[in-house]
């Protein structure tokens, strides 16, 4: 069974490869600047040519994701607005972009590690979103991507079936979140290069790993409390009265023992979700059609655009400009291809290609 969770990030991240990034959009009709179509036939699209130093910034506002699964649920609504892209780096084969926004939202997790439901919910405040995607010169397949979010969290636990509490524990905390998404083969994005104005093509399935590391102060210092102090009280008074309510917390105390000061992602989800740190990409039928080219306006400017449709519009429509080599707008629903993102719509704000 797939995990949806992170296709947040390698949606988000796909998109970025691309110059592009997700907000939420209302459910209207999709329109155009232009309703002329300007259809050029067995003209070829080649794979975009950057150079170190290309810039770009995308308009964002909101992501939401829904996505509940037997033994864990979360939901997340992210804002993300104003994406800047850079070209840092040209290894031979690759592309090295890195990229950084400031970010809020909020979001939930309900989950179980075998004594009854955690509830913990968090807000984003004042954080930092940033990271290094390395995706290949041939044709801008995904190879790696790496985010890091550092920030203030405020964490509420709202419910936890280890003690009974008069009140919800409720903390703001400094953090850091690194997050790892390595392709097995580097990935075709939803523009496949080259491509010509009326063909179709589709997605082929992927497989990824995901890794990396949760970290914090706060995490150190409950770590420390517990190691001196809460676990060996715990071990001496469920070895000398073994109470069901004394066995549990010692359980949870060696399981903070075990994953604390630094949570390491892939091992909490192999040891205590029991789940792997590898998952799959479904493979997504030929519904991709490039339509032909329209004037597009953005924030950037007027742009003379590809229009690449999916599912002739229904799910979504990528504009590409072939002269800056970069996607300038997205708008749509996107949602039948990736079930736990909402809607997606994206502008250009401005770009730099230093001679």
């Amino acid at each position: 069974m797939k995990m949806k969770i992170i296709s947040i990030f390698i949606f988000l991240m796909l998109i970025t490869a691309f110059l592009t990034t997700a907000q939420d959009v209302e459910n209207i009709p999709v329109t155009h600047e232009s309703d002329e179509n300007e259809p050029i036939l067995f003209n070829q699209v080649g794979t975009p040519v950057w150079e170190v130093g290309y810039k770009w910034r995308y308009k964002i506002n909101s992501l939401n994701v829904d996505f509940e699964e037997e033994g864990i649920s979360l939901h997340m609504y992210v804002e993300i607005d104003n994406l800047s892209l850079e070209v840092t780096k040209d290894t031979g084969d690759f592309y090295e972009l890195t990229f950084k926004s400031t970010i809020i939202g909020s979001f939930w997790i309900i989950f179980d590690l075998g004594q009854g439901p955690i509830n913990v919910s968090f807000d984003l405040k004042g954080s930092t979103i940033e990271g290094t995607i390395l995706s290949r010169k041939a044709d801008l397949g995904l190879k790696e991507i790496h985010v890091t979010i550092l920030g203030s969290i405020d964490v509420e636990i709202v419910d936890q079936p280890y003690i009974t509490m008069p009140f919800r524990l409720h903390q703001e905390i400094e953090g850091t979140i690194n997050l790892d998404i390595v392709m097995e083969e580097p990935r075709q994005p939803i523009l496949k290069f080259p491509f010509e104005i009326f063909e179709y093509w589709g997605l082929p399935a992927d497989n990824y790993t995901l890794g990396g590391t949760i970290e914090s102060p706060l995490l150190d210092q409950i770590d420390n409390l517990n190691r001196k102090y809460v676990n060996p009280i715990l071990n001496f008074l469920n070895n000398t009265f073994n109470g069901p309510r004394i066995e549990r917390l010692y359980e949870f105390s060696n399981i903070l023992k075990d994953i604390f000061p630094i949570i390491d992602i892939c091992q909490v989800l192999t040891d205590y979700l029991n789940r792997s740190c590898e998952f799959n990409i479904s493979e997504v039928d030929p519904i991709i059609f490039c339509i032909g080219k329209e004037e597009v306006t953005v924030p950037a400017g007027t742009f003379e655009a590809y229009n690449v449709s999916i599912a002739l519009g229904e799910l979504g429509i990528i504009f590409y400009n072939e002269t800056i080599g970069a996607i300038v707008k997205v708008i749509g629903n996107f949602e039948a291809i990736f079930p736990s993102i909402n809607n997606l719509n994206v502008e250009l704000i401005s770009y730099d290609y230093p001679s």
